[in-house]
């Protein structure tokens, strides 16, 4: 008998689970008001991205500036695991690897970025352009 009732609750929780299954668009509310995340990085965000994730992506920019690339690297995971197709990731992962001395990583990284990244949109033209240099400078 507790087996039946553990195969009912276990069958119940799938149902809901594939019931509740909603867009991203529709979970993911981006904050346009603020500020901060548009004046950091001065490019229009092409995927809409939970806000932790946002401030994650401008907390790495900073890092990979500052040359924090411990720090960066923690908050590249994080972002990674939360938003694993926002190329913004792999293009701060291109560049956090480039300064790693990781060529091969880093142009794995770069290609992930433009496949995921619209046509022509910013992102995908900066990880050309980095993907470019890479391949020019024959490390």
């Amino acid at each position: 008998m507790q087996r039946i009732i553990g195969l009912f609750c276990l069958i119940s929780l799938l149902m809901v689970a594939g019931c509740s299954s909603v867009s991203r668009q529709q979970v993911v509310a981006v904050d346009s008001r603020s500020g901060s995340a548009a004046s950091a990085s001065k490019e229009k965000i092409e995927h809409p991205v939970p806000p932790v994730v946002s401030k994650l992506l401008q907390g790495i920019a900073q890092d990979l500036q500052a040359g924090s690339y411990r720090s960066a690297e923690k908050a590249l995971r994080q972002a990674q695991r939360l938003s694993v197709n926002e190329p913004r990731v792999y293009l701060y992962w291109g560049q956090w690897a480039e300064q790693q001395g990781e060529w091969h990583q880093a142009e794995q990284m770069y290609r992930r970025a433009v496949s995921l990244s619209n046509a022509n949109s910013v992102i995908q033209r900066r990880a050309v352009r980095a993907l470019n240099q890479l391949n020019s400078t024959d490390n």
